[in-house]
C-alpha cells in the first residue's frame, strides 16, 4: 500500500575555522516540513521545505536558496 508521511524539522549548525578568521554567520538554522512518499516499495520520494531564520546573501537563484530539496531512490531488487 502507499505511504505518505510527513515530517516536520528543524536545523541548526555551526562552523569555525582553525588558524583562520571565520566568516560570518558561525551558525545558521532553520525549520521546516517535509512529505515522504512511497507508492510501492521499490520507489521512495521526498520532498522538503524550510524557512531560513537567517537571511545569508547566496550568489545563486536554485530551488535548494529557496529552501527547497528533493530526493528521489528506486531500488530495482
Amino acid at each position: 500500500a502507499p505511504i505518505v508521511q510527513l515530517a516536520p524539522f528543524f536545523d541548526f549548525g555551526a562552523g569555525w575555522n582553525v588558524g583562520a578568521d571565520t566568516p560570518e554567520p558561525t551558525s545558521i538554522s532553520s525549520a521546516g516540513i517535509g512529505v515522504l512518499f512511497s507508492p510501492n516499495e521499490h520507489l521512495h520520494a521526498q520532498l522538503y521545505w524550510g524557512y531560513a531564520f537567517r537571511n545569508i546573501d547566496t550568489s545563486g537563484n536554485d530551488p535548494q536558496d529557496l529552501g527547497i530539496t528533493f530526493q528521489v531512490n528506486f531500488e530495482a531488487f
